[in-house]
C-alpha cells in the first residue's frame, strides 16, 4: 500500500506545489533581508563630500555646487567636533577659525562665485576641489 502513493498524480502535484510555495518564500524573506541592508547604510559626510568633488558641474550651476561643498565640509567639522559650527556665523568666520591660507583661498573663491557673479574656470573649480578635499583629509587625519 505504501508504494501506491509513489505512484500516485496527487501525491507528485501537492510535493510540487509545497516546494515551490518553499521557494518563493525563502525568495521573499531573503529579498526583504537584502533591502533592509542596503537601507540601514548611512553615508557620512566626508563620503558625501568625496561623491560630491568628484562631480562634474556646469558653469550655470556653479553657486549651489560651491553652497553644497562648503555646507558638507561643514557638517562634516561640526559630526566629528573639529571645530565649533554656529549656526549664525558666516563660512567666512568659521573657517578663518582654521588659521590656514588654504581655508581662506577657499572661502575667497566661494564668496566670489556665491555672492558675485563670478564664474570659475575649470583649472579655478579644480583647484577648490582639491583644496577642500586636502583641508578635509588634514582636519580630519
Amino acid at each position: 500500500m505504501e508504494l501506491d502513493i509513489i505512484y500516485s498524480p496527487i501525491f507528485w502535484l501537492v510535493l510540487n506545489i509545497l516546494v515551490a510555495f518553499g521557494i518563493l518564500k525563502l525568495r521573499k524573506s531573503l529579498s526583504a533581508a537584502s533591502k533592509t541592508e542596503v537601507e540601514e547604510f548611512v553615508e557620512g559626510p566626508f563620503w558625501r563630500l568625496e561623491r560630491t568633488l568628484s562631480m562634474e558641474v556646469a558653469s550655470e550651476r556653479q553657486k549651489e555646487y560651491l553652497k553644497n561643498c562648503i555646507n558638507i565640509f561643514l557638517q562634516l567639522l561640526d559630526e566629528r567636533k573639529l571645530l565649533e559650527v554656529k549656526p549664525s556665523s558666516t563660512v567666512r568666520e568659521t573657517l578663518q577659525t582654521i588659521n590656514s591660507k588654504e581655508a581662506m583661498d577657499l572661502v575667497e573663491l566661494y564668496e566670489a562665485v556665491r555672492f558675485g557673479q563670478r564664474i570659475l574656470s575649470e583649472e579655478e573649480l579644480r583647484v577648490f576641489k582639491t583644496s577642500l578635499r586636502h583641508l578635509a583629509r588634514m582636519l580630519i587625519h
